[in-house]
């Protein structure tokens, strides 16, 4: 490994340990950290800084996944706050449907199913040339440790299961529902 790619993943490690810190104080003092298109937005410069590939507000090409067009990025990016419907108590959002009372159980499983849609969703609409897996994965490890019932050692749990599987089928399924939006964009911009 040469010198400058051994200093690039040392830089990509400092920019995501900086980021868990930044996350990690926020909670500590109470503040809630939103998810919106602009934080995701920041999230992305910090896990780029110094690194080589210069950070993108708007992905100009992607990888092996079909994403929606990267003109599609402000609405898209809207949608971050409600990626689900339902939660397990019935609200309409999962990260505010649970509270410091509810029960362990459900704050567990509204945390895990808004930590794989967050994943999903990032992953799948592919907003930046570079850091989106990174970002998804730091998005998670928010989730979780805004519940309050997963360990901090174990936020990353979900990260590291996508990383070793990744090649058995990952992209095949992020593929899978941006084909579908995208046909049912196609769809409505035929028929306004």
């Amino acid at each position: 490994m040469s010198v400058n790619r051994a200093n690039t993943k040392s830089v990509k490690c400092a920019n995501i340990l900086a980021a868990i810190r930044d996350i990690d104080l926020a909670l500590r003092s109470g503040q809630a950290l939103p998810i919106t298109r602009e934080r995701l937005e920041e999230l992305n410069f910090q896990i780029l800084a110094g690194i080589p590939d210069a950070p993108e507000v708007i992905r100009v090409s992607c990888a092996s996944t079909t994403s929606p067009p990267a003109n599609t990025w402000p609405r898209v990016g809207r949608t971050c706050p409600t990626w689900s419907t339902v939660s397990c108590s019935g609200s309409s959002e999962l990260r505010s449907g649970v509270s410091p009372e509810s029960p362990v159980r459900e704050r567990f499983i509204n945390a895990v199913l808004a930590a794989m849609l967050a994943h999903l969703y990032i992953a799948w609409i592919h907003p930046f040339g570079n850091g989106n897996g990174r970002l998804a994965r730091l998005i998670e490890v928010q989730i979780f440790s805004e519940s309050g019932v997963v360990p901090t050692v174990a936020t990353n749990l979900l990260s590291d299961f996508y990383n070793k599987t990744r090649d058995h089928g990952y992209y095949r399924g992020l593929d899978a529902p941006a084909s579908a939006y995208l046909r049912e964009d196609r769809r409505k911009d035929a028929h306004p």
